[in-house]
């Protein structure tokens, strides 16, 4: 197994791909972030002028995990090209010769693949962070890093994308056209999910939206009563929605197993 991991964390290391998205993860999650504290501080200021506006640790939790949004569907395409990738360069035989047992690869891509959108999840974080340090100091407030919530919110935003992350990874095996898999996950997570998502919360619909990706995220890292984060007015408790979000992971990734662990490849 600890082989397999090996294969699998050079694969990626020796491309492009993971360090390209990484670069984009940080500055897509600074502008979100960014984007979101400062319609924060236009909305506090429109009634007082005068208020701090950064004064709760919720609302730090809301910055810092801002990027989420973006970096969701960046660690989405990384999981679809861990086994898109493979069927596309038609190298998938010759894994499965290196390593017999195709249950073992298929783990070691998983352990990989949650890795690597842990590693985006912490950028996402970090680059959250650093945006809020100027708006603090200008607006008023304070960073709330030694609130116990905050550093919770931090962690499961981590986890959050390494879930989705494995979504990605299950699409890529339940579709074994690559170009197909990424146009299919890359709609359903920036368009048709998020305008679902969106009538749930505009409507207060809190449970179809906690069963939805987007909101069981949101759940999940401790936002509520928030349309624009798709966050619901009566989330579900953060394990609950640990397992939701694991869930549609768990599905696509399950059903391709199924289908193609016994399949012969090219």
């Amino acid at each position: 197994m600890i082989a397999a991991i090996r294969s699998e964390w050079r694969k990626y290391l020796t491309t492009k791909l993971w360090w390209i998205l990484l670069i984009v993860v940080v500055c897509g999650a600074a502008l979100y972030a960014g984007l979101y504290g400062g319609l924060t501080a236009i909305t506090v200021r429109a009634t007082d002028s005068d208020a701090d506006v950064f004064t709760t640790p919720a609302t730090l939790s809301a910055i810092y995990n801002g990027g989420n949004t973006l970096t969701r569907i960046l660690a989405l395409v990384l999981g679809v090209m861990a086994m898109g990738a493979e069927y596309r360069h038609k190298t998938l035989a010759s894994t499965y010769l290196a390593t017999p047992h195709r249950w073992v690869v298929l783990a070691a891509k998983t352990i990989v693949v949650a890795l690597f959108g842990a590693l985006y999840g912490i950028a996402n974080a970090v680059a959250g962070i650093v945006v809020a340090l100027p708006l603090v100091g200008w607006f008023g407030g304070g960073l709330s890093l030694g609130d116990g919530g905050v550093w919770r919110s931090l962690l499961l935003g981590v986890l959050s994308l390494a879930l989705w992350a494995l979504l990605g990874m299950g699409v890529g095996i339940l579709i074994r056209n690559m170009v197909v898999a990424l146009l299919v996950a890359i709609a359903f997570a920036y368009m048709v999910e998020p305008l679902v998502s969106l009538i749930f919360a505009a409507k207060d619909w809190s449970v179809p939206l906690n069963l939805m990706p987007s909101g069981a995220t949101s759940a999940l890292v401790g936002l509520e009563n928030n349309p624009l984060m798709m966050a619901p007015s009566n989330p579900f408790s953060w394990w609950l929605a640990g397992l939701v979000l694991l869930a549609w992971a768990a599905i696509p990734t399950v059903i391709g197993i199924v289908t193609t662990i016994g399949r012969d490849v090219e």
